[in-house]
């Protein structure tokens, strides 16, 4: 699970580049003029996703919504 601190970091407007890891799967976040890019790598296999800013946004109001009710 992604704590909490490191979600509030990804959709924080001005985080424009962000890596982690959780356990041994490694995570990289960048936001670009064009759309964000998350990726993660596990020791088998890379996982590349590409959102559109409106996507994110949206994504990041659900989100809050969720921690809200929580």
């Amino acid at each position: 699970m992604m704590p909490l601190r490191k979600v509030t970091k990804i959709f924080t407007p001005s985080t424009i580049k962000y890596e982690w890891t959780i356990g041994t799967v490694y995570w990289q976040f960048y936001r670009k003029t064009e759309y964000i890019k998350l990726f993660f790598k596990t020791e088998d296999i890379d996982y590349h996703f590409r959102f559109s800013h409106e996507q994110w946004d949206s994504t990041a109001k659900l989100l809050l919504e969720q921690v809200k009710n929580t």
